[in-house]
């Protein structure tokens, strides 16, 4: 799973809209968390091939590990959001993959998250 192909990968799965910046927060990584794990819980109906679900469930969980608990309560929030605004999914599961990516720590996060899937994806 490389940033170049998981990047491209999102936008095609979210329909390649521009987005006009406001609803969804892509510095926030509750916002990121909830964008990601829509695409992801819409990967078969969008067409998403096992990489890219592979690469949405790495995201994901990466983004998911790093909010704290008491937070999760506005997690609705972000969801009505983006039924509001489904056009600004695209661009910000784009930025969400890579600020993920250009953080120093998500290298090792995505080998063990990898392997992670794929002990799940044979069972």
């Amino acid at each position: 799973m490389n940033k170049a192909y998981l990047g491209a990968t999102l936008l095609v799965l979210a329909g390649c809209a521009s987005a006009s910046a406001s609803a969804i927060n892509p510095s926030d990584d509750l916002h990121c968390a909830v964008v990601i794990r829509t695409l992801q819980r819409n990967a078969d109906q969008l067409g998403a091939n096992a990489p890219a679900r592979k690469g949405l469930y790495v995201l994901q969980t990466w983004y998911f590990s790093k909010i704290k608990r008491e937070r999760l309560g506005e997690a609705q929030g972000v969801v009505e959001a983006i039924k509001k605004y489904p056009a600004e999914v695209s661009s910000a599961g784009k930025h969400c993959s890579d600020r993920a990516f250009s953080d120093p720590g998500f290298s090792r996060w995505k080998s063990f998250a990898s392997d992670d899937y794929d002990r799940k994806a044979m069972r």
